[in-house]
């Protein structure tokens, strides 16, 4: 692959969103365990968990408790960056039904905010939050940067202006969420392993996969006519991968996280051997894709492509 010297390399800022710190404060107050860690949670959300149950009543919120329970934590951490950043355009990204929904949401969360900051430990998690810069910042900066470079490509043309580091705290080890949103690519990510980014690279990829996956009417013309007589994974659905473009996408971008690894060939056979097992059974005719034409042609070629012709490998 030749790499393009004079592409220009997308700013990257790392900061807290205060939202997403209340989001996930209530969602570990109304029982959300998830936790991948065989040692147990981050030591700042046990912590956490434990002074929202010391000062705060679930009871006084049923209507918010009963909204989270109904979607995905992804997308109301979605929603949450989308009505900060681009608030003209929630009425274009939804549909009516959905408007209304996350609108209500919104709603009750804004009363939970109001009347419980006091009692949520911010002030902990800003402490907390200056040590992940000064440790994490500059290993995330460079990991991405030879990522960009790996992919070679024109941001532009992704419509892609900058980079949001977010960490959540109050997450399960290497849980992550990658919206693209506007002009942003967004990297919430829960706690990390020491030394391990792959959770940063996944979810940069989805703000790359993304924009060339609903751009590409060919393939979403393919798609439509295809999923139909394709049966969701029931195993995908309660990860809330509920329609065929994010499978597809998420495809993609596991595919291209173990492709960009440096692993031999059994450590990424055996990656793809799981990735399979989760549900995600397309991925080894994607990476295999990639793997054959990745050195040789421009990575945005090689994606519409494969997405061109989707029909051979779903």
């Amino acid at each position: 692959m030749v790499y393009n010297k004079n592409m220009k390399k997308l700013p990257i800022i790392f900061q807290l969103e205060e939202e997403i710190f209340f989001l996930f404060a209530f969602l570990n107050l109304t029982g959300y365990d998830q936790e991948t860690n065989l040692r147990g949670m981050h030591w700042l959300r046990t912590f956490t968990r434990k002074k929202l149950r010391e000062k705060l009543k679930v009871e006084r919120y049923p209507l918010l408790k009963y909204f989270l329970s109904r979607r995905h934590q992804g997308q109301f951490v979605q929603w949450l960056l989308r009505k900060k950043y681009i608030p003209d355009d929630l009425a274009k990204i939804y549909l009516k039904k959905n408007l209304s929904f996350f609108q209500k949401f919104d709603k009750e969360f804004r009363k939970f905010i109001n009347n419980e900051r006091k009692n949520l430990p911010l002030s902990e998690t800003k402490k907390f939050y200056l040590t992940e810069k000064n440790n994490r910042y500059p290993k995330i900066v460079k990991v991405l940067h030879i990522l960009m470079k790996v992919l070679n490509i024109n941001f532009d043309l992704l419509n892609l202006k900058k980079v949001i580091i977010t960490p959540n705290f109050l997450d399960s080890y290497n849980y992550g969420y990658g919206p693209k949103i506007g002009k942003i690519a967004f990297i919430v990510y829960g706690p990390l392993r020491s030394g391990d980014f792959r959770l940063i690279e996944h979810e940069f990829l989805h703000s790359v996969i993304s924009p060339l996956l609903s751009r590409n009417k060919i393939f979403l013309r393919k798609l439509k006519k295809i999923s139909k007589n394709i049966f969701l994974k029931k195993q995908l659905e309660k990860k809330g991968y509920d329609d065929w473009a994010v499978i597809i996408e998420e495809c993609f971008v596991r595919a291209m996280t173990i492709r960009a690894q440096s692993l031999n060939l059994k450590e990424k056979k055996l990656f793809l051997e799981k990735e399979n097992k989760k549900g995600f059974k397309f991925i080894e005719k994607i990476y295999d894709r990639l793997k054959n034409n990745y050195e040789e042609n421009e990575l945005i070629d090689i994606l519409n492509n494969i997405l061109n012709n989707i029909e051979e490998v779903l």
